[in-house]
């Protein structure tokens, strides 16, 4: 569905990519971890259009995406949930659904697009005409995710979405967004600092440092590798001779 191929981007001077190659199956859950400055958000950005790519190609549905203006993009079913929630905070979590569905062409299809957010995150349901500035930040972030998903699109890109959010919270919200990519058959691609939770979310992992990819695979055997048990799980390796 999504394939990178040897992307490079940066913000004057600085280089935040660096030879990016990245392929995404349809139907895939995808985590792409890393810490703090590794690129993961730029390259989510370069993706959907909001920096442009200094080398490389990118190619979607077969499509040359970086030959098209962002806006065209997410008419293509690209929808992308930034990192810090930025929902409508004056409007109502139904106003908020609503301007999710604004693409979707005909009345049927944006009620069905709205009644599925509702369905995925039931705690939306009810509270559809509650102000979305006054909702707690997990709920903050059902919401955005809802609006993305209120868009019918056919692949979501979601930067951090367990970011400020209490371990529990965090936890409670890996499950919706297992839940989105079943119900609403939707391919993702994750970004996230949490590493251990993300990659036992998804199907496949990448791992992102310093703009370039160092490591990808399935998830159990990125979990098991001994340079990301110690450095983003804390997990230091235990001497063969202390085995014992």
């Amino acid at each position: 569905m999504l394939r990178l191929e040897g992307i490079s981007a940066g913000y004057g001077n600085i280089q935040a990519l660096r030879d990016v190659s990245l392929e995404v199956a349809r139907g895939r859950m995808v985590a792409l971890v890393g810490p703090n400055g590794a690129g993961k958000s730029t390259l989510f950005k370069v993706i959907s259009g909001v920096v442009p790519a200094r080398a490389g190609r990118i190619f979607y549905e077969g499509q040359d995406l970086l030959a098209l203006d962002p806006a065209d993009r997410a008419g293509l079913g690209i929808a992308h949930v930034p990192e810090g929630r930025q929902v409508f905070r004056t409007m109502t979590i139904a106003e908020n659904l609503e301007m999710g569905a604004y693409c979707v062409r005909g009345r049927a299809a944006k009620k069905r697009a709205v009644e599925r957010a509702y369905e995925i995150f039931p705690a939306l349901a009810q509270r559809q005409r509650q102000q979305a500035g006054t909702l707690s930040g997990g709920q903050q972030q059902m919401l955005a995710i809802g609006r993305a998903l209120a868009s019918m699109p056919r692949l979501l890109l979601l930067d951090e979405p367990s970011l400020g959010l209490s371990p529990i919270m965090a936890d409670e919200m890996f499950e919706h967004i297992g839940r989105a990519h079943t119900v609403a058959g939707v391919t993702v691609l994750l970004v996230e600092q949490r590493v251990a939770e993300s990659l036992e979310s998804c199907d496949w992992g990448c791992v992102l440092d310093f703009g370039r990819i160092t490591l990808q695979g399935p998830p159990q055997t990125l979990l098991r590798d001994e340079r990301i048990r110690a450095t983003y799980m804390g997990i230091a390796a235990v001497p063969q001779d202390d085995a014992a």
